[in-house]
């Protein structure tokens, strides 16, 4: 965001609650912490406002990786609550949860508060199954493939990249390297590669043959030298 942007967002006066939970969108791109604070006071004006309280959930779930704080994370799980009280489940509200779980138990094991950890994990691991009803869905498989990732089921992981399309090519490539599915990874770059127009595959190919050539002279004449890959 351009410091021009960012200007006119801090100085919008709002005067309405659905300004402020703009605002509050807005400013998440640049503060936190201030988009916090002006969600505060669009839920003190509605405390049933859904947004809202999805957006503060989403912000504060993300602070607890900054304090590794496990308060955040529960503060969030309670606003997504209420949120989720009034919505039918959707992928888009479960991934939120499911994000929230996660974060929490991480927090919560950094502590040493292995209890909690535990149950924050379980209670991730019903919503990924619930989550399984989602079908085809991106948001749906790709937050299964991360909570199958962070308890290192890695092949129900590499599953779940696998059900959507390429573009998470680069969490599948790399869930198979951290597998150790090497071959997979090397046959996955070719495949993308194959149709892919930037320099991803060929980025990703030479990094996974860098884990099982015998000697750099492989690694140099595998990589592609010229690539533009910002492309």
């Amino acid at each position: 965001m351009s410091l021009e942007w960012l200007g006119k967002v801090k100085a919008i006066e709002p005067s309405s609650v659905e300004d402020r939970v703009l605002k509050g969108r807005m400013e998440l791109y640049f503060d936190a912490e201030a988009a916090e604070a002006t969600l505060d006071e669009a839920i003190a004006l509605d405390r049933r406002n859904i947004v809202a309280r999805l957006i503060r959930g989403s912000i504060r779930a993300e602070r607890t990786y900054q304090t590794a704080e496990p308060t955040h994370a529960e503060r969030a799980l309670e606003d997504l609550r209420l949120a989720g009280s009034f919505l039918e489940d959707t992928s888009y509200l479960l991934s939120r949860f499911l994000n929230a779980h996660l974060i929490a138990a991480t927090a919560y094991e950094t502590t040493n508060r292995t209890e909690e950890s535990e149950i924050h994990l379980s209670q991730a691991g019903t919503i990924a199954n619930r989550l399984a009803t989602f079908a085809g869905d991106y948001e749906a498989h790709r937050w299964r493939a991360y909570y199958f990732d962070h308890v290192g089921d890695l092949a129900q992981a590499v599953t779940e990249w696998r059900a959507i399309d390429d573009k998470t090519i680069g969490f599948l490539i790399m869930t198979l390297y951290r597998a150790g599915r090497f071959d997979e990874a090397l046959a996955a770059c070719d495949e993308y590669g194959a149709t892919a127009t930037t320099g991803t595959a060929e980025f990703c190919h030479a990094f996974v043959l860098a884990a099982t050539c015998s000697h750099v002279d492989e690694l140099v004449a595998d990589f592609p030298f010229g690539k533009n890959f910002a492309n």
